[in-house]
């Protein structure tokens, strides 16, 4: 019988190369994942944009992991183009495990880049706050 050549210590090289790598592209989503507080936790927020004909829509939505209530604040203020404008919405919410709650809506005239706009949720002592620039395209 013929014993084959063994390729275990190339193999063992090229897993030494690849883990280190492997290890930091792990640790870079992990701490990405971390600094956002609206990504990570029980409960997260978005302000969701929609082009609408001549404007666009923005939508403050909540989702939690659980049921959850409290109170929540938005606001949207006009950075640009012609004149101002500042929206205030408020009032409470109750989301409920895999359904988003939505919280706010605004119908507007031109672009979404022509506004700023937050969302803060208040539950149980603690606060998710999420920004336009955070938002989803539907």
């Amino acid at each position: 019988m013929t014993r084959r050549p063994s390729n275990l210590p190339a193999r063992q090289a090229a897993l030494a190369l690849l883990l280190p790598a492997t290890l930091a592209l792990a640790g870079a989503c992990a701490v990405s994942a971390a600094s956002d507080g609206t990504a990570d936790g029980p409960v997260r927020c978005e302000i969701a944009v929609a082009d609408t004909a001549g404007g666009v829509r923005l939508v403050g939505i909540a989702r939690a992991d659980r049921p959850v209530s409290g109170t929540f604040e938005m606001q949207i203020e006009k950075r640009r183009g012609g004149g101002s404008a500042v929206i205030e919405q408020s009032g409470t919410f109750s989301a409920a495990y895999g359904t988003p709650d939505t919280l706010s809506l605004a119908t507007l005239g031109g672009q979404a880049a022509d506004y700023d706009a937050e969302l803060t949720l208040k539950w149980e002592g603690k606060r998710t706050v999420c920004r336009l620039h955070d938002a989803i395209n539907l």
